[in-house]
C-alpha cells in the first residue's frame, strides 16, 4: 500500500527527521492508516446527503460601521514599542 519512498518524501515535506531504523514501522503504520480509510470505499452511501458541518450553523453577517475613536494616545501608551505614531509589534512570521 504505501511504500518506504513515500515515507521519506511525506517527512521531507513536513521537514520530519526520520532515521533509517524507524522508516520499517512508520511505513506499516502509514498503511494501516490508510487501509481503515480505504475501508470507507466499500460504505454505501447511495442517497445519503453530503454532511458539511455536524452542527446547523447559520452566518450572522453585521454590518460594518466605522466610528471614531479620540482616545488614540492610550492605544499607544499600552505598546511596549512605538515611535511618533508607529507602533511596533512582533513578528507574525519567523
Amino acid at each position: 500500500m504505501i511504500n518506504k519512498d513515500q515515507v521519506v518524501s511525506v517527512a521531507r515535506l513536513s521537514k520530519l527527521k526520520i532515521q533509517e531504523n524507524e522508516l520499517e514501522k512508520y511505513t506499516e503504520e502509514i498503511s494501516s492508516i490508510v487501509g481503515f480509510f480505504n475501508i470507507l470505499n466499500d460504505v454505501d452511501t447511495k442517497g445519503v446527503k453530503p454532511l458539511i458541518n455536524s452542527v446547523e450553523t447559520e452566518d450572522v453577517i453585521f454590518e460594518d460601521k466605522s466610528r471614531k475613536f479620540d482616545n488614540q494616545n492610550q492605544i499607544i501608551e499600552n505598546f511596549s514599542e512605538s515611535k511618533e505614531r508607529y507602533l511596533k509589534t512582533k513578528p507574525i512570521l519567523s
